[in-house]
């Protein structure tokens, strides 16, 4: 995978972090925090969890390659990563 996190100061005076973030496969995960302290490991692991998230919704024999995910258990997967983060 292809992991990249920077700063992005907004016009708003309100600094911004994103990442992002390439599996092997291609597909692209992109996270905008505007917490200040995000460190790259965290960020790193969220974006691992993510990733694991969405193999394990994919994997699914009733999923469609190329349709939206619509899993109540993926929602909830996200949900708590994204709660649980500390970026």
């Amino acid at each position: 995978f292809f992991f990249i996190f920077f700063s992005i100061p907004t016009p708003t005076g309100l600094d911004l972090s994103r990442g992002r973030y390439l599996t092997s496969t291609q597909v692209k995960l992109i996270l905008v925090t505007h917490t200040f302290n995000a460190k790259e490991a965290s960020v790193r692991q969220v974006f691992e969890s993510l990733h694991s998230a969405y193999i394990d919704a994919i994997s699914n024999p009733f999923y469609m390659p190329g349709k939206k995910i619509e899993s109540k258990a993926f929602e909830k997967k996200v949900d708590a990563i994204v709660s649980s983060a500390a970026v």
